[in-house]
């Protein structure tokens, strides 16, 4: 008795058979080991890690050379952005009108304004988000360098409202000289905690 892939025994083959006659006269016939494929080699825990890696190390070297190769395309392009170190660079010369339309709208949503009443402490007026939006919208119909100065000059006006208006980066006081042994003082030497420590035992 044999493996069901294995040839089968040699009592079940009678002499003078086609396949008998085949055999002897060195012709190719495809047997049973032919017609069933071998398993694949059961791997251990490491090599099936090992062989995991490396798949994955693969997948990677292929996105990173995708992502190189759109990279490239985009930096040899003739319409890619010309990058400069004048104060204009600085600005957007894009404007998403998805993203403006989504801020709009959030602010205007009833969860916006719970989050505008809990930071603020009210309710948040929504038309400064609403008119970006309409000017993404009017930049639409422009053509492509007229568009790009509007944006730009778009986020130098918004700029500017932020730097000259009050900030929360006006609490800081910028220090012109460093503190000088600012550490140098044993806390445990000072009286304030002293007298704390004698309250306490």
């Amino acid at each position: 008795m044999g493996w069901f892939w294995g040839e089968p025994s040699s009592s079940a083959e009678v002499p003078g058979s086609p396949r008998n006659d085949e055999l002897l006269n060195g012709t190719n016939v495809s047997t049973d080991k032919d017609l069933i494929e071998k398993p694949p080699p059961i791997l251990t825990r490491d090599e099936q890690a090992e062989a995991d890696f490396k798949d994955l190390v693969k997948e990677l070297q292929a996105e990173i050379q995708q992502h190189t190769a759109t990279r490239k395309s985009k930096t040899d392009g003739s319409d890619s952005e010309i990058s400069s170190i004048s104060p204009d660079s600085l600005y957007p010369t894009t404007m998403s009108c998805r993203q403006a339309f989504d801020s709009a709208f959030y602010c205007q949503s009833m969860g916006g304004q719970f989050n505008n009443l809990y930071r603020y402490g009210e309710v948040r007026n929504c038309s400064e988000k609403w008119s970006q939006f309409w000017f993404c919208m009017r930049t639409k119909s422009q053509p492509a360098e007229k568009k790009r100065a509007m944006i730009q000059e778009h986020y130098r006006q918004r700029a500017v409202k932020y730097k000259v208006g009050p900030s929360s980066e006006d609490i800081w006081e910028v220090r012109n000289e460093p503190v000088e042994n600012a550490f140098a003082l044993d806390p445990d030497t000072l009286p304030s905690t002293t007298h704390v420590r004698r309250a306490q035992s």
